[in-house]
């Protein structure tokens, strides 16, 4: 709905509660989602430092999903900082430990973030293999990343000069995020 500030102090309540039972796990699986909204915040250095602490956590649980998401997180925090590289490695990382555990869908998740790094790197062909083998991938069962996707295949299209493409893809995305009630993933197509 928009309200991060409401958000934000839901999530860190949430994260303080947590702490204060001697309850390292949940603290750290909710400043996942508080690390998420400062990235798009833009607050960067403040989201990598919520997420280093739980990072720490989530790998010592050994709960490889958690950790995944912390590193799909930590791939967009460098690609905001223009570190492809990184963002890459991270991002990859993610994907191959969602595959392993059969995971399709949050494969789809961190495959989004590795197709945003092609494209910023400047190879928009290859985000789009990315984005439609790991769509391929879930069997359909990625709706509710179908949106999101159609952001990143927009962007690639649009950047191969593939016009009318583009405006297909964003066309249906536009119609998935207002279905599915997604008012960020609408402002993104929107805007492209």
């Amino acid at each position: 709905a928009g309200r991060w500030a409401e958000a934000v102090e839901w999530l860190t309540t949430s994260s303080r509660v947590a702490i204060e039972a001697g309850n390292d796990f949940g603290a750290a699986e909710t400043d996942l989602t508080y690390a998420d909204i400062l990235i798009h915040q833009g607050q960067l250095d403040e989201a990598e430092a919520v997420l280093r602490t739980a990072s720490r956590v989530l790998r010592a649980t050994g709960i490889e999903d958690f950790a995944a998401h912390a590193q799909v997180l930590q791939a967009r925090i460098h690609l905001a900082r223009g570190e492809l590289d990184d963002a890459a490695e991270q991002a990859d990382a993610a994907v191959a430990v969602y595959q392993g555990m059969g995971s399709a869908v949050d494969a789809l998740e961190a495959s989004i973030v590795a197709a945003e790094v092609a494209i910023e790197a400047g190879d928009p062909l290859r985000a789009l293999t990315i984005v439609e083998d790991a769509q391929e991938a879930t069997q359909g069962e990625g709706a509710s990343l179908e949106a999101r996707s159609q952001v990143v295949r927009g962007r690639a299209l649009l950047a191969l000069n593939r016009l009318d493409e583009a405006g297909l893809a964003i066309e249906g995305g536009i119609t998935d995020a207002r279905d599915q009630d997604l008012p960020f993933e609408l402002a993104l197509l929107l805007r492209l």
